[in-house]
């Protein structure tokens, strides 16, 4: 499968992105990806080349991604099954592309 990079965008780029960097980290071993993951604030997100941008409802509205980039917004960095809901089927959409 593909290598994708992911950022993990919070507001400060201190604390929940970690938490969401961990919880990113195991969806994509357990769906088999390879996948490095940079916590990142929202601030500095768009100076990041990343494949996937995850952040929440209130951050992506600030957040300024590349339309040929891929938005993940979720309501808590931290609820994996949130996560897995909403990144797999990108993930599976990109890993098909490449």
């Amino acid at each position: 499968m593909a290598r994708f990079k992911i950022a993990a965008v919070c507001g400060c780029g201190m604390g929940t992105c970690f938490l969401a960097k961990m919880t990113i980290e195991k969806l994509v071993k357990r769906l088999g990806c390879e996948a490095s993951v940079d916590p990142v604030d929202v601030g500095s997100a768009a100076g990041i080349d990343a494949d996937i941008f995850v952040t929440t409802e209130d951050l992506a509205k600030a957040l300024r991604v590349s339309p040929d980039k891929e938005l993940v917004v979720v309501t808590n960095l931290v609820n994996q099954a949130e996560m897995e809901n909403k990144l797999t089927p990108i993930l599976m959409k990109l890993a098909k592309g490449r």
